[in-house]
């Protein structure tokens, strides 16, 4: 562990386990969740040779308590790990939810991705190396987080989210690794990848989500053991709706069971939280399963 900075005490997060995660939590007592922000070694995965992470950790427990489900949030291009918290304000959002009793405690990682798509290799700028940002989520921060956060590691209570780029990353990761997840949701996710605009090496590197399909091979027999899927997108985005559809109208012809909201707004900030507030209730559902 190193370069450890928290937002809170570091002490606070002694207290960081799940006496709340039982059915006897009461949730207006919650006393709120702890935010901290940290960097662990990336080798020579990400061309800064360290990751970035902030977590939502509940607050509360005495270390006696079961571990916590775990949504991984992803942010979206030119964001970064602080990006749901300054501007989302993604810890009042679910300390509220939880007072409300909307949904149980859990832990929130949101990792900077950079502009890295989710994917290795790809980088915006002409130039760049790209990271090989899939490779490190999956060998080094998903099993840094299970070996030090009081988190439940079995594909139940993993689930996985994000915005614009991040929604794109929320869905490649569910439909590349459905043993990991249980619970996908888009937020205006650039579902089509880069498969409608940019060179053949870049739609191979960043793929359409119906092209993961494919790749895949899922059949109507497999849908089962997919994660549970929502697209949520604003009748006004210009910039992702016109991506939402087609990723859509693809599933609905393959008869893959998802949902797909539609309400109107933007692609704008406003409408995400709308987005993280009308999620909670979902995600809860399927981490109580």
């Amino acid at each position: 562990m190193r370069n450890l900075r928290f937002v809170f005490p570091v002490a606070a997060l002694l207290l960081v386990f799940a006496a709340g995660c039982s059915k006897s939590f009461v949730p207006a007592r919650y006393a709120g969740g702890v935010f901290g922000q940290m960097t662990i070694p990336a080798d020579s995965l990400l061309n800064d040779g360290e990751g970035e992470f902030t977590v939502y950790v509940p607050k509360g427990g005495d270390g006696s308590g079961p571990a916590y489900p775990v949504l991984y949030l992803f942010h979206g291009m030119n964001g970064d790990h602080m990006a749901w918290e300054e501007k989302g304000r993604v810890v009042e959002m679910t300390d509220s939810a939880i007072r409300a009793g909307v949904i149980r405690p859990f832990i929130i990682v949101m990792p900077n991705a950079y502009n890295s798509f989710f994917v290795d290799g790809f980088y915006l700028l002409d130039g760049e190396p790209g990271n090989k940002y899939e490779t490190f989520f999956f060998t080094r921060l998903v099993p840094y987080i299970e070996a030090n956060y009081p988190v439940m590691k079995d594909r139940a209570h993993t689930a996985v989210a994000g915005l614009s780029m991040g929604g794109y990353g929320a869905s490649l990761y569910a439909f590349k690794y459905p043993g990991k997840f249980c619970f996908s949701y888009s937020m205006s996710g650039a579902t089509e990848g880069l498969d409608w605009i940019w060179s053949e090496d870049d739609e191979d590197l960043v793929p359409s989500i119906p092209r993961v399909f494919e790749t895949k091979g899922y059949k109507k027999e497999d849908f089962g053991n997919l994660p549970a899927y929502f697209m949520d997108c604003g009748t006004e985005d210009i910039i992702c709706k016109g991506f939402n559809d087609m990723t859509h109208e693809y599933l609905r012809s393959i008869k893959f069971p998802h949902e797909f909201r539609e309400y109107e707004g933007e692609h704008e900030w406003e409408y995400w939280t709308a987005c993280y507030r009308r999620m909670l209730p979902d995600l809860s559902r399927h981490f109580d399963k």
